[in-house]
């Protein structure tokens, strides 16, 4: 479904994480890069830190609030800022 809707389409694709848009990479007409959105990748590191199966979800945690941070102080701005 996604192919069909996107079959024009080329460009960077901001997505959550549904398997269906890995079809899209593997296209050679209209190329698609995908860029991930950090709070679904974030809902998992949680749900994994929460259980404590894995220690290292905590530095992943804190590595993506770092990235929120810097986010926050660049949002808004044009590129050339």
């Amino acid at each position: 479904m996604a192919e069909e809707i996107l079959n024009d389409f080329t460009g960077v694709l901001q997505a959550d994480g549904y398997a269906g848009y890995n079809r899209l990479l593997k296209r050679r007409k209209n190329p698609v890069v995908l860029a991930y959105c950090w709070s679904h990748a974030r809902r998992k590191l949680h749900e994994i830190a929460r259980n404590k199966t894995a220690p290292i979800a905590e530095d992943g945690l804190r590595r993506i609030g770092e990235l929120y941070k810097i986010e926050k102080t660049i949002r808004g701005k044009s590129p050339e800022e």
